[in-house]
């Protein structure tokens, strides 16, 4: 009829569009969270699958020292001395296989990744101190035999050097292989900008 609104009684147009787009905008939404959740399930798979490959491919096993698993190749038979293998900077214990593999069959010997490296569970930053004691602590919970025969790489010498100064009674002798310096930071500039954090390895400069 003339003079009457043809805008239906079940509400304004505004109204309508508005309740129109909150519809979409809930639909784009729950669309978001279902694509979010199946994303996260995937990387969960994937990680899932990651872990499993590492830890079939993994030599030797994982020892829980402190908290924290150590990945460890150890020979326990055998009533000593026991040689104790300190990696390289960042390499893992494997490097030694070629080594430990030609010890007599009655020689115990243990090889380790130190926190962060290889298998070994990550850690925060380690002074001489630290790791002297936490390899002490593995050698223990391993029940390996005194005297040790320490074998260090490059950063390792000065490992061992750290670590028959804070324990002499249990350290039978030190081979160096291919070793750092102590005094190779004070003596090369170049080294004290580019590896700072030797500095915390060198018994020299940990604190006692």
């Amino acid at each position: 009829m003339p003079g009457r609104s043809t805008w239906p009684r079940s509400g304004r147009p505004g109204r309508c569009k508005a309740l129109t787009g909150s519809r979409a905008a809930r639909r784009t939404t729950i669309t978001t969270a279902g694509a979010a959740a199946i994303a996260a399930r995937i990387a969960a798979r994937a990680s899932a699958k990651r872990t499993a490959a590492a830890a079939a491919a993994m030599p030797g096993e994982l020892v829980r020292v402190g908290g924290q698993d150590v990945h460890v190749l150890a020979r326990r038979q055998g009533e000593g001395p026991t040689v104790v293998f300190e990696n390289a900077m960042m390499c893992p214990s494997p490097e030694w296989a070629w080594v430990a593999g030609r010890l007599g069959p009655d020689v115990p010997y243990v090889a380790y990744d130190r926190p962060g490296t290889g298998w070994s569970s990550p850690a925060g930053p380690q002074s001489a101190k630290d790791l002297s004691a936490r390899l002490l602590n593995l050698l223990t919970t391993l029940g390996m035999h005194t005297p040790y025969i320490l074998v260090g790489h490059s950063v390792g010498g000065l490992l061992i050097r750290d670590f028959a100064r804070r324990y002499p009674d249990s350290s039978a002798g030190l081979v160096f292989v291919d070793s750092s310096h102590p005094d190779q930071l004070a003596r090369s500039a170049q080294q004290r900008n580019d590896l700072p954090w030797v500095r915390a390895c060198s018994p020299r400069i940990c604190v006692p």
